[in-house]
């Protein structure tokens, strides 16, 4: 047992912070009254410098009293590269590392890998709802119509050039932006972004009329492009009207 020299009760020795100055190696206050002290410290200098002045000379004072701490350094630039430049030397090792403990851990790995899905889902980190992909892109693409424009002609190139050598922009000629003011130009009574999908992006020569790589891109090109009501487009098929 021991006497706290500030509340002046007994109390076990397990209830005192170690401290090596002391001959019994414990602080002379037991814990409740050093947390109360810095506590009534700390509402001290707030009120003295402000909120923000005093947590600045808190973190200086951590980063002076424990410079290796990863906590405190994680805006130091000599830090942060030699870290970079440690992972970048020891890939293998951390690779081996981590397949190691995942195979080891399997049960535990899954857990943590589902736990994080389920908090960090697309839906949940945008919109704050646990929306499924298909509404989550539903609702993203409503918003961004260019880059579902983007997708659209990306899996058309893909599918007739089949070449990843020349460059997607080189091919459409213009912007994912550009390409949305253009098809607007041409939109029809009725026409928006919201209800794309009763209408489509139609190819006024039908890509499927190109016998030849080169005519494929020529065909890609955005000037070959234009809105058409999904009726229309069905009816059209491969004709050129």
């Amino acid at each position: 047992m021991k006497k706290c020299y500030s509340c002046k009760e007994e109390k076990p020795i397990s209830e005192y912070g170690k401290n090596k100055c002391t001959k019994d190696g414990h602080k002379g206050a037991c814990k409740s009254c050093v947390k109360i002290e810095n506590k009534n410290y700390s509402d001290r200098k707030k009120k003295e410098m402000g909120e923000e002045a005093y947590r600045d000379m808190r973190y200086e004072q951590a980063r002076r009293t424990r410079p290796n701490s990863r906590k405190y350094n994680r805006c130091n630039i000599d830090s942060s590269e030699k870290r970079r430049i440690w992972l970048e030397e020891n890939k293998v090792r951390n690779f081996n590392v981590n397949k190691k403990w995942k195979q080891e851990n399997k049960d535990r790995h899954d857990y943590l890998m589902a736990s994080w899905s389920k908090r960090n889902r697309r839906g949940i980190r945008k919109y704050g709802e646990p929306l499924s992909n298909s509404e989550y892109l539903k609702r993203f693409f409503i918003e961004n119509p260019e880059l579902k424009l983007a997708k659209a002609c990306a899996a058309n190139i893909k599918r007739y050039v089949n070449t990843t050598r020349e460059k997607y922009y080189d091919i459409i000629g213009c912007t994912n932006y550009e390409l949305k003011l253009y098809l607007e130009q041409k939109f029809t009574d009725g026409m928006t972004w919201e209800n794309h999908g009763k209408w489509h992006i139609d190819h006024i020569i039908p890509l499927c009329s190109a016998k030849s790589k080169e005519e494929s891109i020529a065909l890609n090109h955005h000037t070959n492009l234009q809105p058409l009501w999904a009726i229309d487009n069905l009816r059209k098929g491969k004709r050129i009207l």
